[in-house]
């Protein structure tokens, strides 16, 4: 090529270089561009199980196939086939988790199923339920054990709340008669009625229960927390053990405050009046 007087036209060692990088450049940018217009006329005969290979035993006598190397062609190939894998993939996604809501769906209407029923006595009854079909064989039993833990997990739920209901009742039984003992009678004030009475216990007892679980707390958090459940809980306390007629006092003394403000706000109280 050094022989070549179009080679010589370019005196400048750097100008030739640059020109051939230019060329080079352009050329493999052209490559690429016919071998994307290949794949786009084999749209037909790419799918989401495309191979390299079984691609090129049907295009690779294609100029446009040969103008690339391997790695790139198998680069552009790519390009094409995993958004194809990707949509065929989350579709099957989507066609098994409407199986899998459909077979537990078609458990629930089923009564008779409950947290102890086993799936060898189960599975016979429901295979002339189209639902049962949807869901492939090797599914079936890990959906229904899951239908079965989520129907043991509901129950212990239930059975933990009754529990608690009941632990509370007896813990106010417990102590009433402990709390009608106190010297200074506090446990039978007049200001306070038997509804009030048991409710602040029972608030007491849940901030006693909130306070052992603090107890793993770093101390500065436990004592800021601390400090906040003792203030409302004398809150609670002083509002509940308040006269009524104190409480209308302070009501009227609102009132009073507001109808002395600004004349918009006192003239939309009385309206309201």
């Amino acid at each position: 090529m050094v022989f070549d007087p179009r080679f010589k036209a370019v005196p400048s060692h750097s100008a030739r270089r640059s020109l051939f990088e230019h060329y080079v450049r352009t050329r493999a940018k052209e490559q690429r561009k016919g071998f994307r217009q290949l794949l786009e006329e084999a749209s037909e005969d790419i799918d989401h199980k495309t191979e390299y290979l079984s691609f090129k035993k049907k295009w690779g006598s294609d100029p446009r196939f040969g103008a690339l190397d391997r790695k790139e062609r198998e680069v552009l190939l790519n390009e094409r086939v995993l958004p194809l894998k990707k949509a065929a993939e989350e579709k099957i996604k989507a066609v098994r988790e409407a199986a899998a809501s459909s077979f537990k769906s078609m458990l629930l209407d089923k009564r008779e199923i409950d947290s102890h029923s086993p799936w060898s006595r189960v599975k016979d009854s429901l295979r002339s339920d189209p639902r049962y079909k949807s869901a492939k064989h090797e599914d079936r039993k890990i959906l229904f054990n899951e239908y079965i833990s989520e129907l043991r997990a509901a129950e212990d739920e239930v059975q933990r709340a009754a529990k608690a209901k009941r632990e509370e009742q007896a813990s106010w039984r417990e102590s009433k008669p402990k709390l009608k003992k106190d010297p200074q009678g506090r446990a039978t004030t007049s200001d306070l009625d038997q509804a009030d009475t048991e409710k602040l216990f029972r608030e007491h007892v849940k901030i006693l229960f909130e306070v052992f679980k603090l107890s793993k707390m770093p101390r500065k958090d436990r004592e800021s927390l601390w400090r906040r459940y003792g203030e409302e809980f004398q809150r609670k306390q002083k509002s509940a053990s308040e006269p009524v007629g104190d409480k209308l006092n302070a009501e009227k003394r609102g009132r009073n405050s507001l109808d002395s403000g600004s004349p918009a706000v006192s003239r939309r109280v009385r309206e309201r009046r």
